[in-house]
């Protein structure tokens, strides 16, 4: 969690019926919402004025969010919505009881519709004590190498000169591999032929040595 400084504290409520008209939400969406979500704070807006940064990379704001949940769980789909009517990068600090965490997706503009922006996965920090000291925010030139430096501390680290955006895209490479690894494993658990876990267990270490990079960086964080 970072400390932002009291410059930018912006520190309007968002009311669901504005959440909703803004992000065109069904009426499934809408439930789910009343469900997952107490309420939505426009906490900060990081800006030229507020943090004496620039422009730049087509980041002209950073946004945090505070969601105060009524459940440990979030469906993502709801953060994007907000995400998809917002045209700035987004921050989330989740709260729930006495803990927190900060949740982000990787967010860059259209290459070809310059007014729309797209919304990749949904990376975030482990829960926190409310109480638990914040950290500086990154030193950074800019906001656009703020906005990278911000997110890259809720991912798995980055490969030697890897852009933000490679770096986002191998992760959800990343995830899909996780599922296929673990439903892998499940096989091999319930399997008795032993020619048949002998395959398997090649399969695994496969998915092992091509996914090392990543499987190392989970054990540092």
């Amino acid at each position: 969690m970072f400390a932002y400084p009291e410059k930018s504290r912006y520190g309007r409520p968002l009311p669901k019926t504005k959440i909703f008209e803004k992000t065109g939400a069904t009426s499934s969406m809408r439930k789910l919402f009343a469900a997952q979500v107490e309420q939505v704070i426009w906490e900060h807006k990081l800006a030229p004025d507020t943090v004496n940064l620039a422009t730049s990379g087509g980041v002209q704001e950073i946004q945090i969010m505070a969601v105060t949940l009524k459940t440990a769980d979030l469906d993502f789909e709801l953060l994007r919505g907000l995400d998809k009517a917002i045209a700035h990068p987004l921050f989330f600090e989740l709260q729930h009881g006495n803990r927190r965490r900060l949740t982000a997706a990787f967010k860059r503009r259209h290459e070809t519709v310059s007014d729309e922006w797209v919304v990749g996965d949904y990376f975030q920090s482990a829960w926190v004590s409310g109480k638990a000291l914040r950290q500086p925010l990154p030193l950074a030139l800019d906001l656009c190498t703020l906005y990278e430096a911000m997110l890259r501390t809720l991912m798995l680290r980055a490969k030697a000169g890897e852009s933000l955006r490679e770096q986002a895209e191998r992760l959800a490479r990343f995830r899909v591999a996780q599922v296929d690894m673990r439903q892998l494993e499940a096989r091999l658990r319930r399997e008795k032929s032993f020619a048949k876990k002998v395959d398997l267990e090649r399969e695994l270490r496969t998915f092992r040595k091509t996914w090392a990079f990543e499987l190392a960086s989970t054990t540092h964080i």
